[in-house]
């Protein structure tokens, strides 16, 4: 074999199988962080019930395996007192990755709010949900 055959050989593409050995391996790994996601949400959950906070309240919208991961939660602002705020009850959608707690929530207002921390969309646009969340392990 001469110098540019082996060349060639050296920079050809994976082939199939190898390809379809790192999928599974992604796949694999996606399904551990579900996992592990999953474990930390019902364990949150199992703890916020037995301390429920006081002005609100959150829960799983559905029964399916994916469903742990879509909350819905209200909560009642007591504060701050002669604003539009005081004593309103708000609405949110709340979609938890697949990595939790690596990655972030992505948390949507369903109550119509004016805020300059919140979309048109009602999606909360602060950077602390975003590229500067670090996870709390002792849970």
């Amino acid at each position: 074999m001469g110098f540019l055959s082996s060349l060639k050989l050296f920079s050809s593409p994976k082939s199939s199988s190898t390809s379809h050995a790192n999928d599974k391996m992604k796949i694999d790994e996606m399904a551990r962080f579900k996992e592990f996601g999953a474990k930390r949400i019902r364990k949150e959950l199992e703890k916020s019930n037995e301390d429920p906070l006081t002005h609100c309240s959150y829960g799983v919208v559905g029964k399916g395996s994916d469903d742990i991961f879509r909350l819905q939660g209200a909560i009642n602002i007591m504060r701050p007192c002669d604003t539009p705020f005081e004593g309103g009850l708000f609405f949110l959608s709340i979609e938890l990755p697949y990595n939790y707690p690596f990655g972030p929530p992505k948390i949507t207002f369903q109550t119509k709010v004016f805020h300059p921390n919140l979309g048109a969309d009602g999606k909360i646009q602060i950077d602390i949900l975003g590229k500067k969340l670090e996870p709390l392990m002792d849970h």
